[in-house]
């Protein structure tokens, strides 16, 4: 049987050729000998019919039909039946046709044309060795070839013609196939669901045009333990020309990218399940924050009626002077400060809700900071008092700059609040230090500290240095001081640590209308000049 020459025919015995690793059959001593029989047979049947052209015909050519047994036995036996094919034919050319004929004895012409004789039949042998050779070469890549693909770990087929017969397939592909691509029939006959598929129609021009092509994520739902799975491949199809150089056959090969599908997939999934919940907090947190600015703006009218009318009270106990204003006084100035405490905490509120808005407007105005000091300490005296701590300010020269009254009173009041209660009988030292473009305000308490890892995030929204369980508050205050500071242009810094109590230090610049950022306008003074002022919250 003729042996398949190398390209697409030669893929109809691949699976046999695969599994035995594409070795010749073994070459015995008697296979040899046939062929060398084979060789003198051909030199025989040569030289009969040329004594038979001889006598009918009178046709005398010695070496032409020997050359044709020559080639014969070099493609059938290769070189060494062909040269025992070469010294047959010269010695029966040499006693039958040469002169003298019946003798080994030749003339010189005789001589010529026997070593004439032997040089070409010697280079025929060289060129049909040689070819065979290169043929042996390559049916040997092809073998590695065959090898490679049929155990590589991708899946790999090919198919021939333009109905796609399959003309081999390797472990992979058969096991992604559940067994069901038959050799030797066409895809569509074995796969029939995938009639009209896409990646038919990329076989197809493939098939058609010669020029690769890729699918990227090809699904398809396969067979897997009597049960549909949802499978992705990665798929390469590349054209295989014959001699010719028609196409003749499509290589495809297919590598499962299901695993980094289904990560995707799920990463994606997670990643909007975590955008809708970021959404919902988002929604969340804007409801409660328009919840605390209607409550604080609803709470500030019955705390401002509430602390006027004990006020009022306190007052008229102050002036009756009777028994029982003795005993209700002490009571009245305790629901006073409570109220006054209230009122704090229901800013603080505000404030939080106006810096969720959109930042704070600050109402820029001329005065003196000495003065604004002296006056918070002299508001926040009882408070002092009721806890023990003695307040200490060293007079000074009045502090010029432009600020916002109302908010860096507020920014003193917190600090000061802080300071009663986590110091509390514990003296309270404040500092104001003047120079040409900016002052520092500073506040050192004696209280319990605060431990250097917990420093960074104390001026964060609810946050707290210590268990809520011994110290009340809403973990606002530091974070609305600091809001303050920065809206001016400022900065607020901290040192302190564990039972060596805290110092805040405020620098803030002589004019705020400098700091970027602010939204200010003109306020006008009692007067009726012009002075920076911003929009109201």
């Amino acid at each position: 049987m003729r042996k398949a020459r190398p390209g697409v025919s030669g893929f109809l015995d691949i699976r046999e050729e695969a599994r035995t690793g594409g070795r010749s059959p073994y070459r015995s001593l008697g296979h040899t000998l046939l062929h060398y029989a084979l060789a003198a047979l051909a030199v025989g049947v040569v030289l009969w019919a040329k004594l038979e052209l001889r006598s009918a015909l009178g046709v005398h050519v010695p070496f032409l039909l020997i050359f044709g047994a020559v080639t014969l036995a070099a493609a059938r036996g290769g070189s060494g039946p062909a040269l025992f094919a070469t010294l047959l034919g010269g010695l029966a050319a040499t006693y039958f046709f040469l002169p003298p004929l019946h003798s080994f004895a030749l003339e010189r012409v005789g001589w010529v044309q026997l070593l004439l004789f032997l040089a070409e039949c010697f280079l025929i042998t060289f060129l049909i060795a040689r070819r065979k050779k290169v043929e042996r070469e390559l049916e040997l890549e092809r073998s590695k070839l065959l090898r490679l693909l049929q155990h590589a770990p991708f899946a790999a087929v090919v198919y021939e013609g333009p109905d796609h017969v399959v003309r081999f397939s390797n472990a992979a592909h058969e096991e992604m196939t559940a067994y069901r691509l038959k050799p030797g029939l066409p895809l569509l006959d074995s796969l029939p669901e995938l009639a009209g598929a896409p990646v038919v129609g990329i076989l197809d021009a493939v098939y058609r045009d010669g020029v690769s092509r890729s699918v990227h994520e090809f699904y398809t739902p396969l067979v897997e333990e009597h049960s549909l799975r949802d499978r992705w491949f990665d798929i390469t199809m590349q054209p295989i020309w014959d001699a010719s150089g028609k196409v003749r056959a499509v290589l495809a090969s297919a590598i499962e990218v299901s695993a980094h599908v289904l990560a995707r997939k799920h990463l994606e999934a997670a990643q909007q399940e975590r955008e809708r919940i970021l959404t919902d907090l988002r929604q969340a947190i804007q409801v409660r924050d328009e919840f605390l600015s209607i409550a604080a703006h609803e709470l500030r009218t019955p705390l401002t009626a509430l602390t006027l009318q004990l006020e009022s009270l306190q007052r008229l106990l102050g002036r009756a002077g009777s028994s029982g204003s003795e005993r209700f006084a002490p009571k009245v100035d305790k629901a006073l400060r409570q109220s006054e405490r209230l009122a704090l905490l229901n800013e603080s509120l505000l404030s939080v809700s106006r810096i969720r808005a959109g930042g704070l407007a600050l109402q820029l105005e001329p005065f003196d900071l000495r003065s604004l000091i002296d006056e918070s300490l002299e508001r926040m005296s009882e408070v002092a008092e009721h806890a023990g701590v003695a307040l200490r300010f060293a007079p000074g020269t009045p502090v010029e700059g432009v600020w916002d009254r109302s908010r860096l009173e507020q920014v003193l009041l917190n600090l000061l609040t802080n300071a009663f209660k986590y110091g509390p009988g514990a003296p309270v030292d404040l500092g104001l230090e003047a120079r040409e473009e900016e002052v520092t305000v500073s506040l050192r308490d004696h209280g319990i500290g605060i431990a250097s890892e917990d420093q960074p995030r104390i001026f964060e929204r609810f946050e707290r240095a210590v268990s809520v369980k011994h110290y009340g508050g809403l973990g606002l205050g530091l974070y609305i001081t600091q809001q303050i500071v920065e809206a001016h242009g400022g900065r607020i810094e901290v040192e302190s640590a564990l039972g060596e109590g805290a110092c805040f230090r405020l620098h803030l610049p002589r004019d705020a209308r400098r700091a970027q950022g602010s939204a200010t306008r003109w306020k006008e003074d009692e007067g009726g000049s012009g002075t920076p002022h911003s929009a109201s919250n």
